[in-house]
């Protein structure tokens, strides 16, 4: 069957192939749409390499803005590469066989009809698209995961993220070398969008298109990295890679000051701690909580935690409340959040406070149910990790929730696309839960057969 699925587009793009030396002008364009074919075949035959690539395209979003490349565009080709990534994942038997993934992906047409109908009565259908693209992109990853993922294939996802932290990491040390100032002389970057400082603090954006973009990235990843119980930690190589991904998320967070990342770290470290009841690792989990203390203390120190920023959301909040009276389908994908503050965008409404940005957009019915669901599986998980440990990592679930009441995050796509391909890998390399009635009714049968 998995063979099947992919003949006829492999025939569909031989035969685009063919044609291209005709009807393409100049070999450039020629040698580009060849790429683009290899690349497009290659994702169809292994779907999770769309999640690996979108997470390196993301993980590099600073460098079309310093080669002149338009950066919306770039953005656009990194969400195509889950596009064809799920629908190879699609044409597979796997795929229509998992109920949690056909009922995920029709949730979520459902959700795009109804967020991108009424958002085309209220904003410019760019913004809409825009707005929708934003939402989309960790569910892709998440039906990919669901899908084609193994034993091993959370680990590799981060041994990829971990990777793309350490350049990152790289690269903001060079930026806070170099100093803001020349770093806005030398080259094109803008203040206020890829450069920015607080409290006369340089926020280093890494690699990526901007710091807290780099900082959510590091904190889900340093999250996971805490929460990881392996269907794959076997070998001290694994073991390593894992301490690294710990060690580097919290250079970068530092490097670059989000506070969004700082607040999923320290959720996920709290939950690690709480989880762990091996009273063998007594000693482990004394040193996390002093850790974890002595970062807090630092934090506090230096005016991280300053109460101002949550006082002015405070005040965002309730004027948009009183602004915009809340609508049972919303005002539709792009009223709210990033999608608001394109060139496309008339009005911009940033939030902070995902809560209310899904309130905004798709009104209280789906908004509820959008974040239910993700509590739900967050507390399954959570429930089946006192006998399965690989799902421990469902426990930062909680942690993104708890990151919503002060930001946007589900809008950093790169993030929360690791987050919860990690997740779903996790849980797909796991045998199904069998519930307790079903499984007393087959042994009673198997009893009653040899009686």
């Amino acid at each position: 069957m998995r063979k099947r699925s992919v003949v006829t587009p492999l025939i569909v793009l031989a035969g685009i192939a063919i044609l291209l030396p005709v009807l393409t002008v100049g070999p450039g364009w020629t040698l580009a749409a060849y790429a683009a074919i290899a690349a497009v075949v290659a994702l169809l035959r292994y779907p999770i390499l769309a999640v690996h690539g979108f997470l390196v395209a993301t993980g590099i979003g600073l460098i079309p803005h310093l080669v002149g490349f338009d950066s919306g565009l770039f953005a656009w080709i990194s969400t195509a590469l889950l596009v064809i990534g799920t629908i190879g994942a699609v044409t597979r038997r796997k795929f229509w066989n998992s109920r949690g993934a056909v009922a995920l992906l029709v949730a979520s047409g459902i959700f795009i009809m109804i967020g991108a109908l009424v958002g085309a009565t209220t904003v410019s259908p760019e913004v809409a698209a825009q707005g929708v693209r934003l939402w989309i992109n960790p569910i892709l990853a998440v039906l990919i995961a669901m899908t084609c993922a193994n034993g091993r294939s959370g680990m590799r996802l981060m041994k990829t993220a971990t990777i793309i932290v350490v350049v990152s990491t790289v690269a903001a040390a060079v930026e806070l070398a170099v100093g803001m100032d020349r770093i806005l002389l030398l080259t094109p970057l803008e203040y206020g969008e890829q450069v920015r400082s607080t409290g006369g603090v340089f926020r280093a954006p890494g690699l990526f298109q901007r710091h807290y973009e780099f900082g959510a990235f590091a904190g889900v990843l340093g999250a996971l990295a805490v929460l990881w119980r392996p269907v794959g930690e076997r070998t001290r190589g694994d073991r390593a890679w894992r301490a690294l991904a710990i060690a580097v998320s919290v250079v970068a967070l530092v490097l670059s000051w989000y506070r969004g990342g700082f607040v999923i770290f320290l959720v996920a470290v709290a939950l690690a701690i709480l989880l762990e009841r091996d009273a063998r690792l007594i000693g482990r989990k004394i040193l996390a909580v002093i850790a974890v203390c002595a970062l807090f203390v630092y934090l506090v120190g230096v005016g991280f935690t300053s109460s101002e920023s949550l006082v002015e959301r405070t005040y965002v909040w309730s004027r948009l409340i009183q602004e915009y009276p809340v609508e049972f389908f919303g005002y539709g994908f792009g009223f709210a959040g990033a999608a608001s503050q394109s060139r496309f965008a008339e009005v911009s409404i940033f939030t902070d406070n995902y809560f209310l940005n899904m309130l905004l957009q798709v009104g209280p019915v789906l908004a509820v149910a959008f974040f239910a669901v993700l509590f739900v599986v967050a507390a399954r998980m959570t429930r089946r990790s006192r006998t399965v440990p690989a799902l421990r990592v469902g426990s930062v679930i909680f942690a993104l929730l708890a990151s919503f009441v002060v930001v946007e995050f589900w809008e950093y796509s790169a993030a929360t696309a690791l987050m919860l391909a990690v997740v779903a890998a996790a849980a797909a390399a796991q045998p199904r839960e069998e519930p307790a009635r079903k499984a007393a009714g087959r042994d009673a049968r198997s009893s009653r057969s040899f009686t």
